[in-house]
């Protein structure tokens, strides 16, 4: 799969699945993706549920032996290594 196609699929997960708060996503990928949703300020239960929700459609939208995992951050401990997928402006 390439970072395009899942740039895409996660924009698309965020049209209806965006907290608030939500600054960035970003990625790592291959068969385990790996997510970074990064929050201005503390995440909130709701921001969390919304953004498991979006991560389901993400997953949805890819064969079944693909598996995930997020990390919920604030700001100051976004990955530098991770690739930016969504980015409030």
């Amino acid at each position: 799969m390439t970072d395009e196609y899942l740039v895409k699929l996660i924009q698309r997960s965020l049209r209806t699945n965006t907290p608030d708060s939500l600054l960035e996503v970003r990625f790592k990928n291959g068969t385990h993706l790996r997510f970074e949703f990064v929050f201005e300020g503390p995440t909130s239960a709701d921001d969390m549920e919304t953004a498991s929700c979006a991560e389901t459609e993400i997953l949805a939208g890819l064969y079944p032996e693909f598996t995930s995992e997020s990390r919920f951050i604030e700001t100051s401990d976004a990955s530098a290594d991770y690739q930016l997928a969504f980015q409030r402006s």
